[in-house]
């Protein structure tokens, strides 16, 4: 089954804001305060979607940053129930020192359908539209 397309534009909008907050930080030397501004609105915007989303790939605790933790509930608590995977700026440094790169990151499935893999840091790709078979991932 597909996430009604009613979401789509929500979620779109909770990566648009985060990166919008992160952006008043560019080139301001200060990751944290940029990856803190991100994680407030992602959490914020996140609450005011009609679902039951749970975070099962967040920002670990092992570098010490402002995170949505691994479990947390997000959402009214009233709707469809969402797996979250998330990282509200990747590319702290980027951002802090005014450099091209940092990327506002949310996926979403339903229940049960992301991985879940706390603590482990994944490679992330994010392109615009294309052609299917245009992009072939290769581990290096």
């Amino acid at each position: 089954m597909a996430i009604d397309k009613k979401f789509i534009e929500k979620f779109c909008n909770v990566t648009s804001k985060a990166a919008l907050a992160a952006s008043y930080l560019v080139g301001k030397k200060d990751k944290i305060a940029a990856d803190q501004a991100a994680v407030d609105s992602m959490r914020s915007e996140l609450n005011k979607i009609n679902m039951n989303g749970q975070v099962v790939i967040g920002e670990g605790s092992l570098d010490e940053a402002p995170l949505l933790y691994t479990g947390e509930l997000l959402g009214t608590k009233n709707g469809p129930d969402f797996d979250i995977a998330v990282d509200p700026v990747e590319g702290t440094n980027f951002v802090a020192n005014n450099l091209p790169g940092g990327i506002a990151v949310l996926a979403i499935g339903e229940k049960g359908n992301l991985f879940n893999a706390p603590e482990t840091y994944m490679n992330k790709i994010a392109t615009g539209k294309i052609d299917k078979g245009l992009i072939d991932l290769i581990i290096l």
